[in-house]
């Protein structure tokens, strides 16, 4: 059975359990892009059984393509019983589509934007300033970016002072391409490696880089530098919000000859066991929706809840605004490559 995914659920300790129980083996492959990959199966040259992948990338393309199996109400029902909570109620409208039939199990979530070292830059400045601070020229050569392109696209408008997932006129796209050189020529690293991007910021050669996040800079979080964390900006251009949420949704294609099996993995996914291995893997420590139970939240010990910065992660959401699908994604994608190409 074939899963292709976020870093994380293909390392073969996740897997080992689940293929030992139901002798089902799984061949999985990491992404760093959803759009790419949702192109990429929509296009029909490559199609795995189980995807996990950002929450507009299924509701809102995939599964109005037509590619999305539906799952049984056993799901619907495991996704509900987190509408107590502000967070749970927030994920099931990515879990659903609208007529109502689930589409996927989110899992893991966050706010991801900057990773700032709080020993050079303050929390309260990088929450302010925000993405404003790779404008700072006392910065210069002082910040890395991480190239995860979806990411990077919203960061990029925001950073220009524009709402992403409006369309954006010919104005706001020069705004976008000034901020995009900006990153460019004054960045001091540009690469895809979330860790090598940590690695200088714990050897002080870097202060903060963007994209990122808990889901990024839980590594350095566990082996003590709390003071190296996820930073999501206090204000900005989407009705207010400067910062972006993501639910990672866990779903079956249409196309897979493997449903039954793939359930298998779902129901294994929901399983206490497994919420507490995902959560706490070496290079992606990262909450879960699950952690709302208190049954599961007590798997957690005081070190790793601080690790996964939860304590402030409602009030961190709510200014957040949830991970969409961009309107002028094609142009703003293909300014932000040429840049690249300038490195």
């Amino acid at each position: 059975m074939k899963l292709q995914c976020w870093e994380g659920y293909e390392r073969a300790e996740f897997l080992a359990p689940f293929e030992q129980a139901s002798g089902v083996e799984v061949d999985a492959t990491t992404l760093i892009s959803d759009g790419a990959t949702a192109h990429t199966i929509a296009s029909g040259d490559s199609a795995p059984d189980l995807l996990n992948i950002n929450n507009a990338w299924v509701r809102d393309f995939l599964d109005r393509h037509g590619l999305i199996h539906h799952l049984p109400d056993q799901f619907a029902q495991a996704m509900s019983v987190l509408d107590h909570s502000q967070i749970g109620r927030r994920v099931q409208s990515w879990c659903h589509d609208t007529a109502g039939n689930c589409i996927g199990v989110a899992q893991r979530f966050g706010s991801f934007n900057l990773v700032v070292n709080t020993q050079k830059i303050s929390r309260s400045t990088a929450e302010n300033q925000g993405f404003a601070l790779a404008q700072d020229r006392s910065l210069t050569k002082r910040f890395g970016v991480l190239l995860f392109d979806d990411f990077n696209l919203f960061h990029l408008c925001i950073a220009a002072g524009h709402n992403p997932f409006i369309v954006l006129d010919s104005a706001a796209l020069h705004d976008v391409e000034q901020t995009a050189r900006l990153w460019i020529e004054r960045a001091a690293l540009v690469t895809d490696d979330p860790l090598q991007l940590n690695r200088s910021i714990a050897d002080g050669a870097i202060d903060f880089y963007l994209s990122g996040g808990v889901y990024t800079a839980s590594p350095l979080r566990r082996d003590g530098l709390l003071h190296v964390r996820g930073i999501t900006p206090a204000s900005g251009p989407i009705d207010g919000k400067g910062a972006i949420a993501f639910y990672e949704i866990n779903s079956i294609l249409k196309s897979s000859t493997l449903h039954a099996q793939a359930l298998q993995f779902l129901q294994y996914l929901l399983s206490a066991d497994a919420c507490e291995r995902i959560a706490m893997t070496p290079n992606t420590c990262n909450p879960l929706v699950q952690m709302v139970d208190p049954s599961i939240m007590a798997r957690f010990d005081r070190q790793a809840i601080e690790v996964m910065q939860w304590p402030g992660l409602d009030e961190e959401i709510a200014r957040s605004a949830d991970y969409q699908l961009m309107p002028s994604r094609t142009q703003v994608l293909e300014i932000w490559r040429l840049w690249l190409a300038e490195c």
